[in-house]
């Protein structure tokens, strides 16, 4: 059996100007319902300006609880993370290739913070 390593999520500090990782800061929620977006965002540059410009403005629409984007690059990534949606209202886990449980260039968005601790 394999060990689990648990994915701390990092949560934008406006006063820093920076994403910071949190590493011990648990939250209780009684959510009853959780809205979760799944989307394969597509390596290509093909229309990559217009494609992310929709993407992130339907995401700040459809206001999910939790956002796992597939296929994400460094100019992708870069553009999400300036969203002042972003940086206001979720938490960040960054799992380029850095992790056993993802496939390579994952992210995952959350509202409220959690450790990931297994994916299968």
């Amino acid at each position: 059996m394999k060990e689990n390593t648990l994915i701390f999520p990092a949560r934008f500090n406006r006063d820093k100007n920076k994403w910071d990782f949190i590493y011990n800061s648990w939250e209780n929620t009684n959510a009853k319902m959780l809205k979760l977006i799944t989307l394969n965002t597509w390596f290509d540059d093909f229309y990559f300006e217009e494609r992310f410009r929709a993407i992130t403005e339907i995401l700040r629409e459809l206001k999910a609880d939790v956002i796992a984007l597939q296929e994400i690059t460094d100019k992708s990534l870069g553009i999400i993370l300036k969203e002042d949606w972003v940086k206001d209202n979720y938490y960040w886990n960054n799992t380029f290739g850095k992790s056993q449980f993802f496939c390579t260039n994952t992210i995952c968005t959350v509202k409220k913070y959690f450790c990931i601790i297994e994916c299968f």
